[in-house]
């Protein structure tokens, strides 16, 4: 993410576009769920067969 975020900011800047880069985090880290992530991780190990960690 960081670095699509580095490159469209240098794209908006180019184009003379102004960013409230603050809010844009906010908006992003608002939908982050720590429960979803686990359960997302936990699945992509399973398909790829390796073994939850300890």
């Amino acid at each position: 993410m960081d670095r699509a975020a580095v490159g469209l900011g240098a794209v908006f800047l180019h184009l003379r576009s102004e960013l409230n880069y603050h809010r844009l985090f906010e908006a992003e880290i608002e939908r982050f769920s720590l429960e979803t992530l686990a359960e997302r991780q936990q699945t992509s190990l399973a398909e790829a067969g390796l073994p939850a960690p300890v």
